[in-house]
C-alpha cells in the first residue's frame, strides 16, 4: 500500500522518515543515511492524540567535541606535570587541540525545533527534527496532520447520524 504522505528528515546523525498511511503511522529510521532501515516503527492511528506539540532547545546539540576538549585538556595538564623536560612542548599541541574543539562546539550552538506528534495518554508518539524546514513547510505538515486525524474521526463520528428506526 502506498502512503498517503512521506516525511524525510535529519535527527542529528540519523535519517527518518515518517510514512502516513489510511490507519497508521509508520516510523523509519536509518542510523547513518547509509539506505539500510535500522528500526520501523507502527503507530496506529486510533492511539494517536490529535494534538501536536512545538518545542524548541538551545545548545550544543553535538556534546564529542566538548568531551574531546576535556580529553585534551587533561592530556595537557598530565603532559606538563608528568613529561620530562624536553617533552613538555607536546603540552602545547594539546591546549591548542582543546582550543580547536571549543572553537568547534561553539559553532555548533543552535536553536532546534521540534514537532511531536503525542499519544492519547500525552507521551510522545514521535518527534519530528524541523530545523531546517521553514514556516510555510511546517504549516503545511500541521494542517495535514490535522486533516489526517479529522478523516478519521469524521468516519466514526454519531453526531451527524441519521437517527436509527425501529
Amino acid at each position: 500500500m502506498k502512503p498517503l504522505r512521506e516525511v524525510s528528515f535529519k535527527n542529528h546523525k540519523w535519517q527518518c522518515r515518517l510514512e502516513f498511511f489510511p490507519d497508521r503511522v509508520e516510523y523509519v529510521w536509518d542510523k547513518w543515511g547509509l539506505g539500510v532501515e535500522k528500526t520501523r516503527t507502527v503507530i496506529m492511528r486510533d492511539a494517536l492524540s490529535p494534538h501536536l506539540s512545538e518545542g524548541n532547545a538551545v545548545g550544543a546539540y553535538m556534546s564529542s567535541p566538548l568531551i574531546r576538549a576535556g580529553v585534551f585538556l587533561t592530556l595537557s595538564v598530565f603532559s606538563f606535570g608528568l613529561l620530562p623536560a624536553p617533552w613538555h612542548y607536546i603540552g602545547y599541541f594539546f591546549v591548542l587541540s582543546a582550543l580547536l574543539s571549543l572553537g568547534f562546539a561553539a559553532s555548533r550552538i543552535g536553536t532546534t525545533y521540534w514537532l511531536s506528534i503525542l499519544k492519547k495518554d500525552g507521551g510522545i508518539a514521535v518527534g519530528v527534527h524541523v530545523t531546517k524546514w521553514s514556516q510555510a513547510e511546517r504549516d503545511e505538515f500541521k494542517d495535514f496532520f490535522r486533516k489526517w486525524v479529522e478523516a478519521h474521526t469524521a468516519g466514526t463520528d454519531n453526531e451527524r447520524a441519521a437517527p436509527a428506526r425501529v
